[in-house]
């Protein structure tokens, strides 16, 4: 994993370069674009400029802007045009203007503060050309005239789409990078997971094996124990014996359920499928553990009209587990809201209780076996449950409800046979 780290490290790095690099030279090349467009603008402008010196051949003239622009010895000029210093066009390369008068702030002020000035300016046709206006003072009147020459703009588009493209390809060659690296690192997780879930299952086997030894040399002779304590428990008349008896009842019958916790989480189980009916079995479940709750209320709701396909005896075992956790989060009294809904896919089980909640230090640890809070606990409980879920394709969560308890979804997918 730390050479995906060190690959995504070197990647984001590159990617920053990348893209700093391509906002600059995108920049620039607007830049030098617009600098060259000056340029190629100011050496006709300046030309043009000494030409007018024979302001008299060009009034003859009339259509010598129109030839020049014919000529192709310049490229790109869209129109050139001379104004007066009130806007009124001299000459222009489209005869039909001349002698016209225009308001053209940018002419005046041309004029007026006698220098050159740069802008974009949009046609009548929608084309935005760039253009220089350049004070002339060959031509001898009142007021400085001004040439204002006018320059088609598609090298500097040309030079932005070029710079678009090398910034596509490399958006492109990034994006393929990434998603080359985001696949290799799902491959990486999927096969993270598969090295866990075989670790997991080595481990079970080791429990497993372990199971099968309490089974056979503690749980028998624990039954013997514990039948003779009931024994000499329900015969005895000392109440001083009593209490003693009492608890090797009591202490043995939470060792029995140890070892039956131990054996259902580390024996392989196998799926039972049939139409189950949720509403019944819940009813079912409380009845059979009412006398072993009889300080918890529960409280009922089910919008669930439909069978499902799954294992009837996993989903009863996960409904104890979760209403046994419940009761000893709230220390034997309060009550435990159970509600039951369709979903597309199953049904979504939830369970409430009014408890104190799950302290968030210890929230992602509840589901690892043997981990518990309880003086007596056996940790187990919990990882049943999400073993027995995860074995019926479903899925569990878990949150602190406000004021006070905690609430666990269970979703439980119906297992349709194909």
């Amino acid at each position: 994993m730390k050479r995906y780290i060190y690959f995504f490290s070197l990647l984001i790095t590159a990617t920053i370069i990348i893209i700093v690099d391509n906002v600059i030279t995108y920049r620039h090349s607007q830049i030098i674009a617009e600098d060259a467009t000056k340029l190629h603008a100011l050496g006709i402008a300046t030309s043009l400029e000494a030409a007018l010196k024979d302001y008299d051949f060009f009034k003859r003239r009339h259509n010598l802007f129109k030839e020049i622009i014919n000529d192709g010895k310049w490229e790109g000029i869209a129109f050139i045009g001379l104004y007066s210093s009130d806007g009124k066009i001299l000459l222009h390369s489209n005869e039909n203007l001349i002698g016209r008068t225009i308001k053209d702030d940018i002419i005046k002020k041309t004029s007026l503060e006698n220098k050159i000035i740069y802008e974009y300016l949009l046609l009548g046709t929608g084309e935005v050309v760039f253009t220089i206006n350049l004070p002339i003072h060959t031509i001898k009147q009142a007021n400085i005239p001004v040439l204002r020459v006018a320059i088609h703009t598609f090298q500097i588009e040309r030079l932005k789409r070029l710079v678009q493209l090398k910034v596509s390809a490399m958006t492109v060659v990034l994006i393929i990078i990434w998603i080359f690296g985001i696949v290799l690192l799902i491959n990486e997780k999927k096969a993270e997971r598969l090295r866990e879930k075989m670790l997991e299952k080595e481990r079970f086997a080791h429990i497993g094996e372990m199971a099968s030894v309490l089974a056979h040399e503690i749980r028998n002779p624990l039954g013997s124990i514990k039948g003779f304590a009931q024994y000499l428990f329900e015969s005895t008349k000392d109440e001083s014996r009593k209490e003693p008896l009492n608890i090797i009842v009591d202490e043995s019958t939470r060792l029995e359920r140890l070892t039956d916790e131990l054996l259902l989480y580390a024996k392989p189980l196998e799926l039972k499928l049939e139409p189950v009916d949720i509403n019944v079995l819940l009813n079912d479940t409380i009845k059979k553990l009412s006398d072993d709750f009889k300080d918890i209320n529960f409280s009922i709701r089910s919008q669930c009209v439909k069978l499902i396909n799954s294992d009837r005896d996993k989903i009863i075992q996960i409904l104890i587990n979760l209403i046994d956790n419940a009761r000893d989060a709230m220390e034997n009294k309060g009550t435990v809201d159970i509600d039951i809904q369709d979903s597309k896919e199953g049904i979504m089980l939830t369970v409430r209780d009014t408890g104190k909640g799950i302290d968030e230090s210890i929230k992602d640890r509840i589901f690892n076996p043997f981990f518990t809070t309880k003086t007596r606990g056996t940790g187990l409980g919990l990882s049943i449950v999400k073993k027995l879920v995860s074995l019926l394709d479903g899925s569990i969560s878990i949150k602190n409800m406000m004021p006070n308890g905690v609430e666990v979804k269970v979703f439980i997918r119906d297992m349709k046979k194909p």
